[in-house]
């Protein structure tokens, strides 16, 4: 780490909470500019020609750095990606360039994860999806580009609307026109130290809870069943068994207990006397 370091002097090194080889460097007595993470594939820096790279995990990276408070992202262009598969994918509210269709690998999509603040509230909290890790799994979705001179406010809001137990992570995506895997950043709910995720358990009990579960952002119902409709529009050709499961017995229920929300009429889904499970499914494969 010190020889990547070319101008400045090392100072005091603090931990990093991505990454333990973090250090906070001078640079031409301007003041202390402090590391903070990893952002993106390093490439010819046009700001600063003294650019700090770091290898790691075989890669090199540009790194991020913050004075003043306000983290700085070293390079224009830098083409940092947020990967978004649960309400990203009809609700961005956020500047981005380009989205692509595609899959990360070896992550299942679930709804292990309890919603206290959108989706549900404290003392009821309702349930939102999360990657779990999944050898054998898949997971669809989008990647986002971020406006690049929006990165650090865009961050900066996603960090807040993801708060209650979800932590930001790199992993790789797999565009759906096959072209060359590129890594990016997912909100994934943490497995420790996180007293909304639930890990495994019976759908039936996610099923009662998204039922009667309602936020600030809308009801759980909505945020299930506008997934669900998501993913089987915008990739017809993924087959999510476990959402899909989910949706079933959700318009089962809403059926039998004659529920009327807004997003059924929305998404055009009638379960009313003359509708039957049966029928709404196969509309919908």
């Amino acid at each position: 780490m010190q020889s990547a370091i070319s101008l400045g002097s090392v100072i005091i090194p603090r931990r990093c909470s991505r990454w333990s080889g973090c250090m906070a460097v001078a640079r031409g007595g301007r003041g202390v500019w402090q590391l903070l993470e990893v952002v993106g594939v390093y490439g010819s820096c046009s700001r600063w020609s003294g650019c700090m790279a770091v290898a790691r995990g075989g890669r090199i990276r540009c790194m991020a750095v913050a004075r003043g408070g306000r983290i700085r992202y070293w390079r224009r262009g830098i083409r940092m990606w947020v990967f978004g598969y649960g309400s990203l994918l009809w609700y961005t509210d956020f500047p981005y360039d380009e989205a692509i269709p595609g899959c990360v690998h070896g992550y299942s999509r679930r709804f292990w994860q309890l919603s206290p603040d959108h989706r549900g509230t404290p003392q009821k909290p309702g349930r939102t999806v999360t990657l779990v890790a999944d050898e054998s799994g898949s997971c669809w979705g989008l990647a986002y580009k971020l406006r690049d001179s929006q990165i650090h406010n865009t961050i900066e809001y996603l960090d807040v609307r993801e708060k209650a137990g979800y932590v930001r992570q790199e992993i790789d995506f797999y565009p759906d026109d096959g072209s060359s895997p590129f890594s990016l950043h997912a909100y994934l709910a943490a497995a420790h130290s996180n007293p909304y995720f639930t890990g495994p358990v019976d759908n039936d009990v996610i099923i009662q809870t998204i039922l009667t579960a309602r936020g600030p952002s809308g009801t759980n119902l909505e945020y299930a069943l506008r997934l669900a409709d998501c993913v089987r529009r915008m990739a017809p050709h993924i087959r999510d068994e476990h959402l899909f499961a989910i949706e079933k017995k959700l318009l089962e229920k809403c059926r039998a207990l004659n529920v009327h929300d807004q997003v059924l009429s929305d998404l055009g889904i009638a379960v009313g006397v003359h509708s039957t499970v049966e029928d709404e499914t196969d509309q919908r494969q």
